[in-house]
């Protein structure tokens, strides 16, 4: 018995670090990008427009996980209060938005790259990386009155565990975090 539990204990913890070292890593901007980018100026863009989120071809993401998505980046963009509006790409300005002279507008564009979509009960009962969600994009901020990029990174987002399995959608908020975050450090 006691032999059984050290086994299990070990291959634990050889599992815990391949899960460690078989992290994804945030890839660079490719050469041809970084090139065609553009020093942003800190606290320049007054808008941003977020317009909605595409997946490759070879990723299997439902209009619906799309938009949603999309909604998740709006919401955190939103909540990092740096910019008066933040809008989903065709949406009508706010009330009292002067339309004569339009502020300088960040439009962010995103292709998720990679969608695992994992599994709750997986999580809950095997634990130790077992059912990770993760989603992985690639994610522009573009000037959009020159259409200039601006900055180009990999954002990524993942539920390897929660209460009673964590939800799926833990993947979402953290890619889009990962995106407000990002607008903050590199805009303002």
């Amino acid at each position: 018995m006691f032999r059984r539990v050290v086994l299990l204990g070990l291959f634990a913890f050889v599992l815990s670090l391949s899960n460690a070292f078989g992290q994804d890593t945030k890839a660079p901007a490719t050469p041809a990008a970084a090139a065609a980018t553009t020093t942003p100026e800190k606290g320049k863009y007054q808008n941003a427009e977020v317009i909605p989120f595409t997946a490759q071809q070879d990723v299997q993401m439902t209009p619906e996980q799309l938009k949603a998505l999309t909604d998740t980046v709006v919401k955190e963009l939103s909540d990092i209060k740096k910019f008066k509006q933040v809008s989903l790409e065709g949406a009508a300005p706010a009330a009292g938005a002067d339309a004569s002279a339009p502020a300088p507008t960040l439009k962010v564009t995103g292709t998720v790259t990679k969608f695992k979509a994992g599994s709750r009960a997986k999580r809950y009962f095997v634990s130790f990386g077992a059912g990770k969600t993760k989603v992985i994009a690639t994610v522009r901020f573009i000037d959009r009155e020159t259409g200039n990029v601006l900055h180009e990174f990999t954002a990524d987002g993942d539920v390897s565990l929660g209460l009673f399995g964590g939800s799926s959608d833990g993947a979402r908020s953290e890619l889009a975090r990962d995106v407000a975050k990002t607008a903050k450090k590199k805009l303002f």
